[in-house]
Protein backbone atom coordinates (compact mmCIF):
# COMPACT_ATOMS: atom_id res chain seq x y z
CA UNK A 1 0.00 0.00 0.00
CA UNK A 2 2.80 2.41 0.83
CA UNK A 3 4.39 1.71 -2.56
CA UNK A 4 1.07 2.36 -4.28
CA UNK A 5 0.70 5.75 -2.48
CA UNK A 6 4.24 6.73 -3.47
CA UNK A 7 3.51 5.85 -7.10
CA UNK A 8 0.35 7.99 -7.00
CA UNK A 9 2.24 10.92 -5.43
CA UNK A 10 4.95 10.63 -8.09
CA UNK A 11 2.35 10.67 -10.88
CA UNK A 12 0.69 13.79 -9.38
CA UNK A 13 4.05 15.61 -9.13
CA UNK A 14 4.97 14.71 -12.71
CA UNK A 15 1.60 15.96 -13.97
CA UNK A 16 2.07 19.27 -12.10
CA UNK A 17 5.58 19.66 -13.58
CA UNK A 18 4.26 18.99 -17.10
CA UNK A 19 1.50 21.55 -16.60
CA UNK A 20 4.02 24.17 -15.45
CA UNK A 21 6.25 23.44 -18.45
CA UNK A 22 3.31 23.77 -20.85
CA UNK A 23 2.33 27.13 -19.30
CA UNK A 24 5.90 28.44 -19.77
CA UNK A 25 5.72 27.92 -23.56
CA UNK A 26 3.64 31.05 -24.35
CA UNK A 27 5.71 33.09 -21.88
CA UNK A 28 8.91 32.14 -23.71
CA UNK A 29 7.29 32.92 -27.05
CA UNK A 30 6.15 36.32 -25.76
CA UNK A 31 9.66 37.15 -24.50
CA UNK A 32 11.04 36.10 -27.87
CA UNK A 33 8.58 38.39 -29.65
CA UNK A 34 9.44 41.32 -27.40
CA UNK A 35 13.16 40.87 -28.07
CA UNK A 36 12.52 40.66 -31.81
CA UNK A 37 10.43 43.82 -31.95
CA UNK A 38 12.95 45.73 -29.82
CA UNK A 39 15.76 44.71 -32.19
CA UNK A 40 13.72 45.53 -35.29
CA UNK A 41 12.71 48.94 -33.95
CA UNK A 42 16.33 49.74 -33.13
CA UNK A 43 17.44 48.71 -36.63
CA UNK A 44 14.64 50.73 -38.25
CA UNK A 45 15.45 53.89 -36.30
CA UNK A 46 19.17 53.53 -37.01
CA UNK A 47 18.54 52.97 -40.73
CA UNK A 48 16.20 55.93 -41.05
CA UNK A 49 18.52 58.28 -39.18
CA UNK A 50 21.55 57.28 -41.25
CA UNK A 51 19.74 57.42 -44.57
CA UNK A 52 17.98 60.72 -43.95
CA UNK A 53 21.29 62.40 -43.11
CA UNK A 54 22.31 61.95 -46.74
CA UNK A 55 19.86 64.57 -47.98
CA UNK A 56 19.78 67.11 -45.16
CA UNK A 57 16.57 66.53 -43.24
CA UNK A 58 14.81 63.80 -41.28
CA UNK A 59 11.40 62.65 -40.24
CA UNK A 60 11.57 64.44 -36.97
CA UNK A 61 11.12 67.63 -38.95
CA UNK A 62 7.55 66.62 -39.73
CA UNK A 63 6.69 67.82 -36.22
CA UNK A 64 6.26 71.46 -35.18
CA UNK A 65 9.48 72.93 -33.86
CA UNK A 66 9.73 75.85 -31.47
CA UNK A 67 12.86 77.98 -31.30
CA UNK A 68 14.99 77.51 -28.22
CA UNK A 69 15.84 80.41 -25.89
CA UNK A 70 19.28 80.84 -27.48
CA UNK A 71 17.81 80.70 -30.99
CA UNK A 72 15.35 83.45 -30.03
CA UNK A 73 18.26 85.51 -28.72
CA UNK A 74 20.11 84.94 -32.00
CA UNK A 75 17.00 86.01 -33.93
CA UNK A 76 17.18 89.42 -32.21
CA UNK A 77 20.93 89.76 -32.73
CA UNK A 78 20.56 88.67 -36.33
CA UNK A 79 18.05 91.46 -37.04
CA UNK A 80 20.64 94.02 -35.94
CA UNK A 81 23.36 92.36 -38.02
CA UNK A 82 21.07 92.28 -41.06
CA UNK A 83 20.41 96.01 -40.70
CA UNK A 84 24.13 96.86 -40.58
CA UNK A 85 24.99 94.48 -43.45
CA UNK A 86 22.17 95.90 -45.62
CA UNK A 87 23.24 99.48 -44.91
CA UNK A 88 26.84 98.76 -45.81
CA UNK A 89 25.89 96.68 -48.88
CA UNK A 90 23.61 99.42 -50.26
CA UNK A 91 26.44 101.94 -50.02
CA UNK A 92 29.01 99.63 -51.64
CA UNK A 93 26.64 98.37 -54.35
CA UNK A 94 25.10 101.76 -55.17
CA UNK A 95 27.06 102.01 -58.49
CA UNK A 96 25.75 98.57 -59.50
CA UNK A 97 22.21 99.67 -58.59
CA UNK A 98 22.56 102.75 -60.79
CA UNK A 99 23.95 100.83 -63.78
CA UNK A 100 21.24 98.15 -63.49
CA UNK A 101 18.47 100.76 -63.26
CA UNK A 102 19.71 102.56 -66.39
CA UNK A 103 20.03 99.27 -68.31
CA UNK A 104 16.46 98.27 -67.41
CA UNK A 105 15.04 101.62 -68.54
CA UNK A 106 16.92 101.47 -71.83
CA UNK A 107 16.07 97.81 -72.52
CA UNK A 108 12.29 97.92 -72.03
CA UNK A 109 9.45 100.17 -71.02
CA UNK A 110 8.15 100.05 -67.48
CA UNK A 111 9.37 100.75 -63.94
CA UNK A 112 12.83 99.84 -62.69
CA UNK A 113 11.54 98.01 -59.64
CA UNK A 114 9.01 95.23 -59.37
CA UNK A 115 6.98 95.14 -56.15
CA UNK A 116 5.08 92.05 -55.13
CA UNK A 117 3.22 90.93 -52.01
CA UNK A 118 5.03 88.10 -50.21
CA UNK A 119 4.47 86.25 -46.93
CA UNK A 120 6.92 86.94 -44.11
CA UNK A 121 7.28 86.41 -40.39
CA UNK A 122 4.06 85.65 -38.56
CA UNK A 123 2.38 84.83 -41.88
CA UNK A 124 1.95 88.54 -42.62
CA UNK A 125 2.31 89.97 -46.11
CA UNK A 126 4.86 92.63 -47.00
CA UNK A 127 6.10 94.39 -50.14
CA UNK A 128 9.02 92.47 -51.62
CA UNK A 129 11.15 94.61 -53.98
CA UNK A 130 13.10 93.31 -56.97
CA UNK A 131 14.65 94.72 -60.13
CA UNK A 132 12.15 94.20 -62.94
CA UNK A 133 13.39 91.39 -65.17
CA UNK A 134 10.20 90.72 -67.14
CA UNK A 135 8.09 92.79 -69.48
CA UNK A 136 5.10 94.68 -68.14
CA UNK A 137 2.81 92.20 -69.95
CA UNK A 138 3.85 89.39 -67.57
CA UNK A 139 1.41 88.37 -64.86
CA UNK A 140 2.39 89.63 -61.43
CA UNK A 141 0.75 86.82 -59.46
CA UNK A 142 2.42 83.89 -61.23
CA UNK A 143 5.63 82.28 -59.96
CA UNK A 144 8.52 82.11 -62.43
CA UNK A 145 8.51 78.30 -62.56
CA UNK A 146 4.82 78.32 -63.58
CA UNK A 147 5.33 80.23 -66.84
CA UNK A 148 4.90 78.01 -69.91
CA UNK A 149 7.00 80.39 -72.05
CA UNK A 150 9.09 82.31 -69.56
CA UNK A 151 11.72 83.38 -72.13
CA UNK A 152 9.11 85.33 -74.07
CA UNK A 153 8.50 87.53 -71.01
CA UNK A 154 12.05 87.89 -69.68
CA UNK A 155 13.87 90.92 -71.08
CA UNK A 156 17.46 90.93 -72.36
CA UNK A 157 18.72 92.67 -69.26
CA UNK A 158 16.44 90.40 -67.22
CA UNK A 159 18.29 87.28 -68.41
CA UNK A 160 21.57 88.70 -67.16
CA UNK A 161 20.41 89.98 -63.78
CA UNK A 162 18.40 86.82 -63.07
CA UNK A 163 21.39 84.62 -63.86
CA UNK A 164 23.61 86.64 -61.50
CA UNK A 165 20.80 87.12 -58.94
CA UNK A 166 21.22 90.89 -59.22
CA UNK A 167 17.43 91.20 -59.47
CA UNK A 168 17.21 90.17 -55.79
CA UNK A 169 19.52 92.92 -54.46
CA UNK A 170 16.79 95.57 -53.91
CA UNK A 171 15.49 93.29 -51.15
CA UNK A 172 18.28 94.78 -49.06
CA UNK A 173 15.81 97.61 -48.44
CA UNK A 174 13.53 95.02 -46.81
CA UNK A 175 16.35 94.23 -44.39
CA UNK A 176 16.34 97.87 -43.29
CA UNK A 177 12.63 97.61 -42.45
CA UNK A 178 13.16 94.25 -40.67
CA UNK A 179 10.78 92.46 -43.06
CA UNK A 180 13.50 90.18 -44.39
CA UNK A 181 16.87 88.75 -43.44
CA UNK A 182 20.03 88.08 -45.39
CA UNK A 183 19.62 84.31 -44.83
CA UNK A 184 16.29 82.61 -44.19
CA UNK A 185 13.72 81.03 -46.49
CA UNK A 186 12.57 82.53 -49.76
CA UNK A 187 9.29 84.44 -49.24
CA UNK A 188 6.34 82.96 -51.11
CA UNK A 189 3.24 84.44 -52.69
CA UNK A 190 -0.15 83.98 -51.07
CA UNK A 191 -1.35 81.84 -54.00
CA UNK A 192 1.40 79.23 -53.51
CA UNK A 193 -0.99 77.23 -51.36
CA UNK A 194 0.88 73.93 -51.17
CA UNK A 195 4.13 75.57 -50.09
CA UNK A 196 2.42 77.90 -47.60
CA UNK A 197 0.45 75.07 -45.99
CA UNK A 198 3.61 72.97 -45.60
CA UNK A 199 5.45 75.89 -44.04
CA UNK A 200 2.60 76.55 -41.65
CA UNK A 201 2.70 72.90 -40.61
CA UNK A 202 6.35 73.34 -39.63
CA UNK A 203 5.62 76.72 -37.98
CA UNK A 204 8.32 78.23 -40.19
CA UNK A 205 7.00 81.77 -39.82
CA UNK A 206 8.74 82.12 -36.45
CA UNK A 207 11.65 83.62 -38.40
CA UNK A 208 11.95 86.12 -41.24
CA UNK A 209 12.41 85.19 -44.90
CA UNK A 210 15.75 85.84 -46.56
CA UNK A 211 17.52 86.68 -49.79
CA UNK A 212 18.94 83.16 -49.74
CA UNK A 213 18.34 80.02 -47.72
CA UNK A 214 19.02 76.32 -47.23
CA UNK A 215 16.53 75.38 -49.94
CA UNK A 216 18.12 77.89 -52.32
CA UNK A 217 21.55 76.29 -52.09
CA UNK A 218 20.07 72.78 -52.38
CA UNK A 219 18.02 73.10 -55.55
CA UNK A 220 16.93 76.71 -56.10
CA UNK A 221 14.59 76.90 -59.11
CA UNK A 222 14.24 73.14 -59.56
CA UNK A 223 13.33 72.68 -55.90
CA UNK A 224 10.84 75.56 -56.15
CA UNK A 225 8.70 73.32 -58.36
CA UNK A 226 8.46 70.80 -55.48
CA UNK A 227 6.78 72.79 -52.67
CA UNK A 228 6.68 70.03 -50.04
CA UNK A 229 10.33 69.16 -50.52
CA UNK A 230 11.26 72.82 -50.39
CA UNK A 231 9.34 73.19 -47.13
CA UNK A 232 11.28 70.24 -45.70
CA UNK A 233 14.56 72.02 -46.41
CA UNK A 234 13.12 75.16 -44.84
CA UNK A 235 12.18 73.13 -41.76
CA UNK A 236 15.75 71.86 -41.55
CA UNK A 237 16.97 75.45 -41.50
CA UNK A 238 14.51 76.34 -38.73
CA UNK A 239 15.65 73.46 -36.54
CA UNK A 240 19.33 74.32 -37.04
CA UNK A 241 18.83 78.09 -36.93
CA UNK A 242 22.27 79.45 -35.98
CA UNK A 243 25.07 81.81 -36.96
CA UNK A 244 27.24 78.97 -38.24
CA UNK A 245 24.56 77.66 -40.61
CA UNK A 246 23.95 81.20 -41.89
CA UNK A 247 27.66 81.63 -42.62
CA UNK A 248 27.71 78.28 -44.43
CA UNK A 249 24.68 79.21 -46.56
CA UNK A 250 26.17 82.64 -47.34
CA UNK A 251 29.33 81.17 -48.87
CA UNK A 252 27.39 78.36 -50.58
CA UNK A 253 25.17 81.03 -52.16
CA UNK A 254 28.18 82.90 -53.54
CA UNK A 255 29.53 79.67 -55.03
CA UNK A 256 26.14 78.84 -56.58
CA UNK A 257 25.86 82.31 -58.14
CA UNK A 258 29.32 82.19 -59.71
CA UNK A 259 28.70 78.67 -61.04
CA UNK A 260 25.16 79.59 -62.21
CA UNK A 261 23.87 76.29 -60.84
CA UNK A 262 20.25 75.17 -60.45
CA UNK A 263 18.84 77.99 -62.58
CA UNK A 264 15.74 77.08 -64.58
CA UNK A 265 13.24 79.41 -66.19
CA UNK A 266 9.59 78.59 -66.77
CA UNK A 267 7.82 75.26 -66.26
CA UNK A 268 10.30 72.57 -65.24
CA UNK A 269 9.80 69.29 -67.07
CA UNK A 270 10.82 66.09 -65.25
CA UNK A 271 13.14 65.01 -68.09
CA UNK A 272 16.75 65.46 -69.10
CA UNK A 273 20.09 65.21 -67.36
CA UNK A 274 19.79 68.61 -65.70
CA UNK A 275 16.56 67.66 -63.93
CA UNK A 276 17.98 64.31 -62.84
CA UNK A 277 21.09 66.01 -61.47
CA UNK A 278 19.25 68.72 -59.54
CA UNK A 279 16.63 66.38 -58.09
CA UNK A 280 19.13 63.77 -56.88
CA UNK A 281 18.33 64.65 -53.26
CA UNK A 282 14.64 64.12 -53.95
CA UNK A 283 15.39 60.70 -55.44
CA UNK A 284 17.37 59.76 -52.34
CA UNK A 285 14.45 60.88 -50.17
CA UNK A 286 12.02 58.75 -52.16
CA UNK A 287 14.35 55.73 -51.97
CA UNK A 288 14.65 56.11 -48.20
CA UNK A 289 10.87 56.37 -47.88
CA UNK A 290 10.47 53.21 -49.97
CA UNK A 291 13.10 51.40 -47.90
CA UNK A 292 11.31 52.45 -44.72
CA UNK A 293 8.07 51.08 -46.17
CA UNK A 294 9.70 47.74 -47.01
CA UNK A 295 11.18 47.55 -43.53
CA UNK A 296 7.79 48.19 -41.95
CA UNK A 297 6.21 45.47 -44.11
CA UNK A 298 8.93 43.00 -43.12
CA UNK A 299 8.46 43.78 -39.43
CA UNK A 300 4.69 43.35 -39.83
CA UNK A 301 5.20 39.91 -41.42
CA UNK A 302 7.56 38.86 -38.64
CA UNK A 303 5.08 40.11 -36.09
CA UNK A 304 2.27 38.08 -37.67
CA UNK A 305 4.44 34.94 -37.72
CA UNK A 306 5.42 35.32 -34.07
CA UNK A 307 1.82 36.01 -33.05
CA UNK A 308 0.79 32.81 -34.85
CA UNK A 309 3.51 30.88 -33.02
CA UNK A 310 2.38 32.36 -29.71
CA UNK A 311 -1.27 31.48 -30.45
CA UNK A 312 -0.29 27.93 -31.42
CA UNK A 313 1.81 27.57 -28.27
CA UNK A 314 -1.04 28.85 -26.13
CA UNK A 315 -3.42 26.38 -27.79
CA UNK A 316 -1.00 23.51 -27.15
CA UNK A 317 -0.52 24.68 -23.58
CA UNK A 318 -4.28 24.84 -23.03
CA UNK A 319 -4.79 21.32 -24.38
CA UNK A 320 -1.84 20.03 -22.34
CA UNK A 321 -3.16 21.62 -19.17
CA UNK A 322 -6.61 20.09 -19.84
CA UNK A 323 -5.09 16.64 -20.45
CA UNK A 324 -2.94 16.87 -17.34
CA UNK A 325 -5.96 17.99 -15.34
CA UNK A 326 -7.87 14.93 -16.47
CA UNK A 327 -4.86 12.75 -15.67
CA UNK A 328 -4.57 14.34 -12.25
CA UNK A 329 -8.24 13.71 -11.54
CA UNK A 330 -7.82 10.08 -12.63
CA UNK A 331 -4.81 9.67 -10.35
CA UNK A 332 -6.74 11.18 -7.45
CA UNK A 333 -9.69 8.85 -8.10
CA UNK A 334 -7.35 5.85 -8.21
CA UNK A 335 -5.73 7.00 -4.98
CA UNK A 336 -9.14 7.37 -3.33
CA UNK A 337 -10.17 3.87 -4.46
CA UNK A 338 -6.85 2.44 -3.26
CA UNK A 339 -7.27 4.13 0.09
CA UNK A 340 -10.88 2.88 0.44
CA UNK A 341 -9.68 -0.68 -0.23
CA UNK A 342 -6.68 -0.30 2.07
CA UNK A 343 -8.78 0.62 5.14
CA UNK A 344 -10.83 -2.69 5.35
CA UNK A 345 -7.73 -4.73 4.60
CA UNK A 346 -5.83 -2.96 7.36
CA UNK A 347 -8.68 -3.59 9.83
CA UNK A 348 -8.74 -7.29 8.91
CA UNK A 349 -5.00 -7.48 9.42
CA UNK A 350 -5.31 -5.81 12.80
CA UNK A 351 -8.04 -8.27 13.86
CA UNK A 352 -5.98 -11.16 12.64
CA UNK A 353 -2.98 -9.99 14.60
CA UNK A 354 -4.96 -9.31 17.85
CA UNK A 355 -4.30 -11.69 20.92
CA UNK A 356 -7.94 -12.79 21.03
CA UNK A 357 -7.82 -13.98 17.46
CA UNK A 358 -4.51 -15.71 17.98
CA UNK A 359 -5.83 -17.43 21.18
CA UNK A 360 -8.99 -18.61 19.41
CA UNK A 361 -6.90 -20.01 16.62
CA UNK A 362 -4.53 -21.79 19.05
CA UNK A 363 -7.44 -23.08 21.14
Amino acid sequence: MKKQCKRNESRINSSNFAAQQSRSIPEEQEKKAQRFFADEESVALSFSATANQSFGYNKAEEEIYKLTFFQKCYRVIKAGLDFLIALLALVVLSPLFLITAIAIKIDSKGPVFFVQKRIGRGGKEFNCIKFRSMSVEAKHDVAGYEYAEADSYITKVGHVIRKLSIDELPQLFCLLTFKMSLIGYRPSQSNEHELNEAREKYDLYQIRPGLSGWAQVNGRDVLAAHPKKKAEYDAYYLRHFSLWLDIKIFFMTIAKVFKSEDIEEGVIEPTGDKFAENTSTLTVAEEVAAADGRLVEEIAKKEAEILQEVAAAEDIATKTVAAESVAEETVLEESAVAESVAVPVASLVEKAESPASIKSVNG
